[in-house]
């Protein structure tokens, strides 16, 4: 496996994982009242129907807004940690240059 990381594309890739989450967040926001819960009928079958729904519903909930919290702070981070790591980079690079390493063979 491959992977190559080009800090030029960190703020780019955090812009689009900003937008997203806005659109998640939305989504959320769009769910929020089709979750709440309605009474159920007298009926046995009608009361267990309601309460899995209730149960899934906070499942839902809890894993979404967990999500959109990793994506927010994935968003925040990723530029500052490209710009860190681009200058990491020609730091370490500049380093090797000056220090070449000699292969006897």
């Amino acid at each position: 496996m491959f992977l190559e990381a080009r800090p030029e594309q960190f703020p780019i890739t955090s812009a689009q994982l900003s937008m997203e989450q806005a659109a998640l967040m939305g989504a959320i926001v769009g769910a929020a009242g089709p979750m709440v819960p309605v009474p159920a009928a007298l009926d046995e079958v009608s009361q267990m129907a309601a309460a899995a729904f209730a149960d899934c519903a906070a499942h839902f909930s809890q894993a979404t807004n967990d999500a959109y919290v990793k994506g927010v702070c994935g968003a925040e981070v990723l530029g500052p940690v490209g710009a860190g790591y681009g200058a990491a980079d020609a730091s370490g690079s500049a380093l090797v240059s000056a220090n070449p390493v000699m292969v006897l063979g």
